[in-house]
């Protein structure tokens, strides 16, 4: 979701520095883009683990979601061509999932604002296989046996090193999309796409039975 069909990850970086500035400890040593593609619950371990944080997860679990409906609610758009690529993906026959390692509630905030629901078939998050988020690979074999689709026939879009991880995790083909704010590394995807737009070709290519 984040980074590929809503430009969010801006927003995140900016109001993740407000809020996790206070409360990481060792705030010189931390690495912002380790967050990118990780589930909540991952992120606040490895906060934990690595840099110290001083707060309770419960009160982190309130503060992020408090972040999260300001920036699916108010700040973040749309990213660009994303409703003409899932139309054109839609009408080659190809059924669509999103698939995020965001809770449940966050796809429902983005969802709520951008006209998207309608071309998924189905909808995973990090709540459906017990907070496990990227780079595990739990999100999409979970994903697969919910589609009821098989692993060579599917194919998976990704703007994070964490999201490409977890897909070739669980043997599945990556498409990875690079655009101007991304630093993450794509370098092992199978496929690289600059504009959402190159998608659809791609997937016609590799045979109407992918999901």
């Amino acid at each position: 979701m984040d980074g590929v069909l809503i430009d969010s990850e801006r927003h995140w970086n900016s109001l993740d520095s407000l809020f996790l500035e206070d409360v990481v400890n060792d705030w010189e040593a931390f690495d912002q883009s380790r967050l990118v593609g990780r589930s909540l619950g991952d992120i606040y371990e490895l906060l934990a683990e690595e840099y110290g944080i001083s707060i309770s997860k419960d009160e982190y679990l309130r503060e992020y979601n408090r972040v999260a409906r300001r920036i699916y609610g108010e700040k973040a758009s749309l990213m660009p061509n994303v409703q003409q690529t899932l139309h054109e993906i839609d009408a080659l026959g190809v059924a669509q999932c999103l698939a995020s390692s965001s809770s449940r509630e966050w796809i429902g905030y983005a969802l709520e604002r951008f006209p998207l629901g309608e071309f998924f078939d189905h909808i995973v998050s990090a709540d459906d296989v017990g907070g496990r988020g990227k780079p595990d690979p739990a999100i999409y074999e979970y994903t697969c046996k919910t589609m009821a689709c098989t692993k060579d026939a599917t194919i998976v879009i990704e703007d994070s090193e964490p999201g490409v991880k977890a897909a070739q995790g669980a043997g599945l083909t990556v498409i990875g999309y690079s655009h101007k704010d991304n630093t993450q590394s794509l370098e092992s995807a199978e496929f690289h796409v600059s504009d959402l737009l190159e998608i659809p070709e791609i997937v016609s290519g590799a045979g109407n039975t992918r999901h």
